[in-house]
């Protein structure tokens, strides 16, 4: 990992301006259009958040709806 910003706030300005821009390499057979996948989104943006000192987390939830 590089420099590690100060604040949370400028490691997500960090991020935003290095972001890359995602093309839509899945498609939903269903509705006919297009969307990105999950394994194209991190693998794209996972580098960019590490360089910036940010990380992706999943927590389970539930719902009693």
């Amino acid at each position: 990992m590089t420099d590690t910003p100060d604040t949370l706030e400028l490691a997500l300005l960090r991020f935003q301006a290095e972001a890359p821009k995602l093309q839509r390499d899945g498609i939903n057979p269903h509705f006919k259009s297009k969307y990105v996948s999950l394994d194209h989104l991190l693998s794209e943006v996972l580098p960019v958040l590490n360089r910036c000192g940010l990380v992706v987390t999943q927590e389970p939830s539930y719902s009693l709806l």
